[in-house]
């Protein structure tokens, strides 16, 4: 496995710290070097030494060795057929050597130790392993910043399909796996950010052990890889904070001696001012706190099944004093700072005309694009803007619909009929012209969709433009090409909205659209059990339902509360016993009068 130790990596010792005393960083010798120019007391340059792919071993001249020790091989013997110098033969011998030093570069970074073979030496001392990559055609190692020059001529034949990775992701999957298995290094680790915080997430396995956990659990949904990578980043950070005030590892930061230094790693991280006794960033506190107590419960899981008394202790200790002073010392201060940023902040709801306007002009430009054929991308993302200001849902939840989704909810099952005697005549026609589709939502959550004649039609429709524009994947609103992605929702109505000309375009957004229903449905006066069925259909429970999504406190203060102080102050509150406040109306000049 690589070793993303300081010793190995000399650029990271300031933040790591020191590990080892002065006299033994004298006298320490790198595992791992690059190979590096050679020049003489003369100033001439050594020949530089490649790995032989057959009896790998490192040598000059590499071209020499191989036709005099390896002529019967096959790739040999079809390089020495073509004549000497040719530009074929001087083309396939690259190729060879290649193939040698890259499988010489693998095994040492799997080791951990050696010297590393670049494409092209420097003739300046260069430290940072990291920096190199290999290129996904013809294997050579060449610097991260120029890797995607040489892949523009690149002289390896190129395959016939078209990648959807960069130079540098694709480099990065060629790498041996640094933790976990190959799948989770490719879709995670490999496609991490170059900085510091990735070393720092590499170098703990704490943290790697809570991003395989994470990856266990929500790895089969694409989608969610970034946000692994984002938690796992998240720990990095705070762990290179821990490293200024003496922490090693996140086991450290776990021992009961290092609490207060914990402490203030976290404030620092989430920018705590002392003075105002507030967060800067509240919600990175708060995410690192849930992380370190899913890394304490894992920890001491493995130490329970290792048998590690010492781990034990440490996780045990870490959870009672997390249990005890976390929520005193981070998470409540960090709760009322997010309480506090929210005062006098205006809430702005999209306006009905806007909506209605948005609704207009999206079936408009429908009807503009359905004879064509060739408008795959721009339909495709009408449709998703349509279906997500109809149902006023999430934009992510949205765009995730598949094909498969869409042609079960098709074919439909058998409607109960007691429940359709149940209904009006209204609502059994909404019945049968609404199709209603069954997609993932938050956290898992069934979440349904509907869908209207016409919008069944547009998708209908889209899927005879993705036959002809040969768009292959299961998802509805799949981007062409190679993208393994589809059209991101808010992006779609976020373009649309611009181009509607609305009095207020910035409130329409898939969030404000969700609150704008589930508020003003109030004034409808909702039973129980109606709530439950619209916060059913949002797709969040309904806590949340009556918490976040209500009336704004201001307008009610103001039109309802304002009331009962008028009657306080007059001395009438008396005569309104048993009333409530829609039972009392006034008029413009300030007198009450019961409505019953």
């Amino acid at each position: 496995m690589f070793d993303y130790s300081p010793n190995i990596f000399p650029e990271y010792s300031k933040i790591i710290g020191p590990s080892v005393s002065e006299t033994e960083q004298q006298s320490y010798v790198p595992q791992l070097t690059i190979q590096q120019v050679n020049r003489s007391s003369t100033g001439s340059l050594g020949n530089k030494k490649h790995c032989c792919v057959y009896c790998e071993k490192l040598l000059p001249n590499i071209a020499r060795h191989m036709t005099r020790k390896h002529k019967n091989e096959i790739d040999v013997g079809r390089i020495l057929a073509y004549p000497k110098s040719s530009k074929q033969r001087r083309q396939l011998w690259g190729e060879l050597v290649n193939k040698g030093n890259f499988s010489h570069n693998f095994n040492v970074l799997q080791s951990g130790k050696g010297t590393i073979i670049p494409k092209y030496r420097s003739g300046k001392t260069e430290t940072k392993i990291n920096n190199l990559l290999p290129c996904q055609y013809c294997r050579g190692m060449y610097r991260r910043k120029e890797l995607w020059r040489h892949q523009k001529s690149c002289k390896k034949t190129k395959p016939t399909f078209v990648t959807a990775l960069g130079p540098v992701a694709s480099g990065k999957r060629l790498l041996p796996p640094s933790c976990g298995s190959q799948e989770f290094h490719d879709n995670i680790i490999s496609n991490m950010k170059n900085d510091d915080i990735t070393v720092a997430v590499l170098s703990d396995d704490c943290i790697k052990e809570f991003g395989i956990s994470l990856y266990n659990k929500q790895g089969h949904q694409k989608y969610r890889h970034v946000y692994i990578s984002q938690k796992m980043r998240e720990l990095g950070r705070l762990l290179l904070e821990a490293r200024k005030q003496g922490l090693q590892s996140i086991q450290d930061c776990m021992k009961k001696k290092s609490w207060g230094s914990l402490i203030i790693s976290v404030k620092n991280l989430g920018q705590f001012g002392s003075q105002s006794n507030l967060f800067g960033i509240p919600s990175l506190a708060l995410k690192v706190g849930h992380s370190m107590k899913i890394c304490a419960e894992q920890l001491l899981s493995k130490a329970l099944k290792e048998g590690d008394k010492s781990g034990q202790d440490v996780a045990t200790i870490f959870l009672d004093l997390y249990k005890l002073g976390w929520r005193k010392e981070i998470s409540g201060r960090a709760l009322n700072t997010l309480a506090t940023n929210k005062y006098n902040c205006p809430k702005v709801l999209p306006i009905v005309e806007d909506v209605m306007k948005l609704n207009k002009y999206l079936e408009v430009k429908g009807k503009g694009l359905e004879g064509s054929e060739t408008a795959y991308h721009e339909f495709s993302q009408l449709c998703l803007a349509q279906i997500i200001l109809f149902n006023h849902k999430r934009g992510g939840e949205t765009e995730r619909m598949t094909i498969k989704q869409f042609q079960d909810a098709q074919v439909g099952g058998n409607v109960n009929p007691v429940i359709m005697s149940m209904l009006t005549e209204f609502e059994k026609t909404l019945c049968k012209s609404l199709l209603r589709v069954e997609i993932v939502g938050k956290e898992g959550r069934k979440v349904p969709v509907l869908l209207t004649k016409s919008m069944q039609r547009a998708i209908d429709m889209l899927l005879k433009m993705r036959a002809n524009e040969k768009i292959e994947g299961e998802l509805l609103f799949a981007r062409p090409g190679s993208a393994k992605t589809p059209f991101r929702g808010v992006d779609c109505l976020r373009n649309h909205v611009k181009e509607a000309g609305l009095s207020n375009p910035e409130s329409i957004t898939s969030t404000s659209l969700r609150k704008q229903l589930a508020t003003l449905a109030q004034v409808l006066n909702l039973t129980d059990a109606s709530q439950d069925l619209l916060a059913t259909f949002q797709g969040h429970e309904i806590k949340i339902h009556r918490e976040f999504h209500c009336l704004p406190d201001e307008i009610l203060q103001v039109a309802k509360v304002s009331r009962l102080l008028h009657w306080v102050n007059n001395g009438t509150i008396g005569k309104y016993k048993g009333c409530d406040f829609d039972d009392i109306q006034f008029d413009l000049n300030g007198k009450s009068k019961l409505c019953f």
